[in-house]
């Protein structure tokens, strides 16, 4: 039986058009402003972040609209907050303007309490003029490449070309890079992160902020999509191996063989990490093991039998935040290469049954604090792994986001085998837009991970939908206290579960996922978990994502066939073999495309395949 659930796109979508602008209503958020069609913003909303950078659930109360004003009535409550405010969007002949006036009702810890711009990716590249708030102004530009670091800082004001021109009230502004977690936005917020966070907000505090954007010039609204976009597919070295990660989800778990590898990630400061890998070993297919180690006071090795609870951050799917910090305390530097030595030589040592069967295919240690495989850490595993004669190749890399690889190139080992990293589609938003458009910037991820490992093959994953812990938490995070899996571990604590795990759509969205970071110098991606709520099978039954991991498995041993997306929807992968090319073809848009795909079976000509909305197809030219 195959689990599948209709939660995909949302039906509750409201349009709104007042003097040439446009805005698609999408819960709390603006969307898609547009003057006369031509989209300026990716979205504008009120974002409401606690001391450890998760959203507070925000409901809509109301939504009233005329011929010039619409207003959203809202209430961000929960994780210790309750802030009631209006959000309004007043279009006249100067422009939009969009204002949003909270009034706080508890005393609360906040990271970041105001308006949020979301910038359209197609902006990478453009030219603009800040205007800075002691009245001063300079050039800028939107970064080209994936920015590590806010490209533009202290903004009152932004012109961006000779199209458009954002004003802003309330506090000061500044600019951050959203591609660095796949999100297909640049993204302007308040406050300057290099102000004390969190703050304290009291209660009856008031928060009052607006952007006004006006438009400068008539600029071009690109042409509809026609419906036929060609693919054109060429090869470009080995197919990736195709992997799925260990479950975390609590016992019992059954046995699964999808996927050509297992990735498990143990962290070391628990006391049920040898049952986690055991059980990973268990499926008989080989593993990718990853370590987690460091941070004085993580480890709890309770013996009680109760353990922190199941459900982990269930509201964090759009909580995570680009500011960096830990609960956790750092130790000495003496006391804390002493821990990760003794932490990983247990783990090397427990390593040295599976080395054969099911085989340990690779090894990567990270510091739990940092998130990342630094020098530091690297040299700690290779020493555990001379004093225990094992012999495997060595990652580095980062385990939580692009955005640390990006930001820490200078910091990760290089004399390594390969390098690791990872990313999350619904780490800011859970809409399936942001679902859909962060295929494109899984590509530019990809691209950018094998410039940076420079020679180095590329592995990455294991990719959720929702994030699997709060690499930023600034408290710390609920683990296992058990020594078994009665509970779980991992994810099953920290992460969170989405509805769409059961989605038919998944399926076709996994297949674009590998068409996005199928390239070159890609060595192996894994998606999702082998069981549970997380997982590709769950006791609802085996999910559609299950059959395009398969589908994916069986191109293993032939040369990558690969393309870009002319427009993010319609994608394409295969592998080509002595026996012929095998090509799958996703359709994430909404309605049938006519997909033609050049380069397979007969290079010189061109295969034409129609594909269902939210579906994808095998062809074997």
């Amino acid at each position: 039986m195959v689990s599948t659930t209709s939660t995909w796109w949302r039906t509750d979508a409201v349009a709104w058009r007042a003097h040439g602008w446009s805005i698609e209503v999408r819960g709390d958020e603006l969307a898609e402003i547009r003057y006369g069609g031509r989209m300026l913003l990716r979205a504008v909303r009120a974002a409401v972040r606690d001391r450890g950078w998760q959203t507070v659930p925000v409901q809509v109360l109301s939504l009233e609209s005329d011929a010039s004003a619409l207003t959203l009535r809202l209430r961000h409550e929960g994780l210790g907050a309750r802030v009631d405010s209006t959000l309004t969007a007043t279009a006249d002949d100067d422009g939009l303007r969009i204002a949003w006036d909270a009034v706080n009702a508890e005393p609360f810890d906040t990271c970041r309490t105001g308006l949020v711009v979301l910038h359209p990716a197609t902006d990478a590249g453009r030219a603009a003029v800040v205007e800075h708030p002691d009245g001063s102004s300079e050039p800028v530009a939107f970064p080209q490449e994936i920015s590590p670091h806010q490209p533009i800082l202290g903004i009152r004001s932004l012109r961006v070309e000779d199209e458009l021109e954002l004003e802003f009230t309330g506090d000061v502004f500044e600019m951050e890079d959203q591609r660095n977690w796949s999100d297909a936005s640049f993204k302007t917020y308040s406050r300057p992160l290099e102000l004390p966070y969190p703050y304290a907000l009291d209660a009856g505090e008031r928060v009052e902020q607006s952007i006004t954007i006006r438009v400068l010039g008539a600029g071009s609204v690109p042409p509809p999509v026609d419906g036929a976009v060609e693919l054109a597919l060429v090869e470009a070295g080995p197919f990736p191996e195709v992997g799925v990660e260990a479950s975390t989800a609590p016992d019992p778990v059954p046995a699964s063989d999808v996927g050509s590898f297992r990735v498990v990630e143990l962290d070391l400061a628990t006391p049920n990490w040898r049952a986690a890998l055991a059980r990973a070993a268990a499926d008989g297919v080989a593993l990718d093991v990853r370590l987690v180690t460091g941070g004085s006071g993580r480890r709890t090795d309770g013996a009680d039998g109760e353990g922190a609870g199941g459900e982990g951050m269930s509201g964090h799917g759009a909580g995570g935040e680009e500011a960096s910090g830990e609960g956790r305390s750092r130790p000495g530097a003496g006391d804390e290469a002493s821990m990760d030595e003794r932490f990983l030589s247990e783990a090397v040592g427990a390593l040295a049954p599976y080395v054969r069967t099911p085989g340990v295919l690779r090894l990567t240690a990270f510091d739990a604090l940092e998130h990342i495989s630094d020098t530091r850490v690297v040299s700690a595993l290779r020493a555990a792994m001379t004093a225990s004669g094992l012999s495997l190749p060595v990652l580095t890399g980062a385990r939580s986001h692009f955005t640390e690889l990006n930001r820490e190139q200078t910091r990760i080992a290089r004399d390594v085998d390969g390098l690791v990293v990872n990313t999350t589609p619904l780490f800011h938003a859970l809409d399936t837009e942001q679902l859909v458009e962060a295929l494109a910037m899984q590509r530019l991820i990809a691209e950018q991970a094998v410039w940076i490992a420079d020679g180095l093959p590329v592995h990455i994953g294991p990719l959720s939908l929702r994030p699997r812990f709060n690499n930023v938490a600034t408290t710390p995070e609920p683990a296992p206290t058990r020594t078994d899996l009665a509970e779980g571990y991992g994810a099953e604590f920290t992460g969170a579960v989405d509805a769409r795990q059961g989605a038919a759509e998944l399926g076709a969205w996994v297949i674009a996922s590998a068409a996005a970071l199928a390239v070159p110098g890609v060595a192996s991606v894994s998606w999702f978990e082998s069981w549970g709520p997380r997982g590709l099978i769950s006791a609802a039954g085996r999910t559609a994502a299950a059959d395009a991991v398969d589908a994916l498995a069986a191109l293993a041993g032939g040369s990558l066939l690969t393309s870009a997306s002319p427009d993010g929807l319609v994608w394409a992968l295969g592998s080509r073999t002595d026996a012929g090319d095998t090509v799958l073809v996703a359709n994430l848009d909404r309605v049938e495309r006519r997909v033609p795909i050049a380069g397979v079976g007969d290079v010189a000509g061109v295969s034409e395949v129609e594909v269902g909305a939210g579906a994808w197809m095998r062809v074997t030219p």
